[in-house]
């Protein structure tokens, strides 16, 4: 009978470690990235950003001026499956809504979401620390996670930059 309780307090204690860290945000921090923002945007900003060379390169150009999103995703997470979908609603409604995707995936494009990311001191929506993806830029917000709070604040966005 002894043995029966160690065996089940061994179970319980495996499967509540198991718990403990299956919520945490993954951290897609870089060691090497400075610590304060090279830049934060505002509403007045008509700065023209060119990232990278060539065709790898993303510009995000006057970006009080142009209708743009530019998303990073792994195209697997429940939250960036749900935004995807999200955002094909939003592309019917708002045509000129241009929407940039890039998958996390891929070294060349994760280090432009980190050099862009740089840019913005916080992000807004599930996490503060972009600690989540999809990892969402337009009007000059940054967004991390996808939610009911985050998809009301990205339809404030398109909105006010499709009109």
């Amino acid at each position: 009978m002894r043995f029966d309780h160690c065996f089940i307090f061994a179970i319980l204690f495996l499967v509540s470690a198991c718990a403990v860290n299956h919520n945490k945000p993954i951290d897609y921090s870089i060691t090497n990235i400075a610590q304060e923002p090279i830049k934060n945007y505002t509403e007045s900003d008509t700065d023209n950003i060119s990232i990278g060379e060539g065709e790898d390169s993303i510009h995000v150009e006057n970006l009080n001026e142009e209708p743009k999103l530019i998303m990073f995703h792994n195209n697997q997470g429940p939250m960036c499956i749900e935004q995807l979908s999200f955002l094909e609603g939003q592309k019917k409604k708002f045509p000129n809504l241009i929407i940039e995707e890039y998958l996390t995936t891929e070294q060349k494009t994760y280090a432009k979401m980190i050099e862009i990311r740089s840019s913005f001191s916080v992000s807004k929506g599930v996490s503060s620390s972009f600690g989540y993806l999809p990892i969402t830029f337009v009007n000059h917000n940054a967004y991390s996670g996808f939610n009911d709070e985050v998809k009301s604040m990205l339809e404030k966005d398109i909105i006010e930059v499709c009109r």
